[in-house]
């Protein structure tokens, strides 16, 4: 456990949120909750609505991060550890939670949902150790594409029979945790793909949106 004296603490946690980096990070957080609920709710397409903008603060909050060169130190280093939290959410616990809740809680679906879960804290607390290589690598799939591929799956939804629905949701979030910490070397994330995702997202929301009953 890290040992800091009291006079170099910030006065209130709070104060780490005037940085706009730490606060997009968190504004991806309250996204995530809000997906979880949607889907508890079983309002799958606002769920994935979310769910995909939260990864969208997630690509922005580290563009912007990267780029303020006279950032203080405390700032960066409580960021890391908040966008560690906000990705476990969004991209970790929410797909687990989505799959609970299109399985009705049938022990396939919490069974999936535990593994899905795991291999989320597993692949970040190895990425929260050892981080990316020299030539800009992690090991195994980030964690934040498969919300990606879920949403890709949903907008298939109305093409795929109800009663195939469930199992391929969950061979697909069992086999994107598998990904998630194979050992394989995966290029890291650039800025230059955050307009793609943005508008991923932007063209996935109108599409989801217009399956809503």
């Amino acid at each position: 456990m890290r040992t800091t004296p009291a006079a170099d603490r910030p006065r209130l946690m709070i104060h780490l949120l005037a940085d706009v980096p730490n606060f997009i990070t968190l504004v991806g957080f309250c996204l995530s909750l809000l997906a979880m609920f949607f889907a508890l709710k079983h309002a799958f397409e606002l769920a994935l609505i979310s769910a995909l903008w939260a990864v969208v603060a997630d690509w922005i909050d580290g563009w912007l991060a990267a780029c303020i060169k006279s950032r203080p130190k405390e700032r960066e280093e409580f960021g890391a550890n908040l966008d560690s939290f906000a990705d476990l959410i969004s991209s970790g616990i929410f797909p687990a939670i989505l799959l609970m809740a299109v399985g009705n809680l049938s022990m396939t679906a919490i069974l999936c949902a535990l593994f899905v879960a795991s291999a989320g804290v597993l692949r970040l607390s190895y990425f929260n150790v050892y981080g990316a290589t020299e030539d800009g690598k992690v090991v195994g799939l980030p964690i934040a594409h498969n919300i990606l591929v879920l949403t890709l799956l949903f907008l298939l939804r109305p093409f795929i029979r109800t009663e195939q629905f469930f199992p391929i949701l969950a061979a697909t979030n069992s086999g994107l945790g598998i990904l998630n910490i194979a050992p394989f070397f995966f290029p890291r994330g650039r800025a230059a793909v955050i307009p793609w995702i943005t508008g991923f997202a932007a063209l996935s929301t109108v599409a989801l949106l217009s399956m809503l009953d």
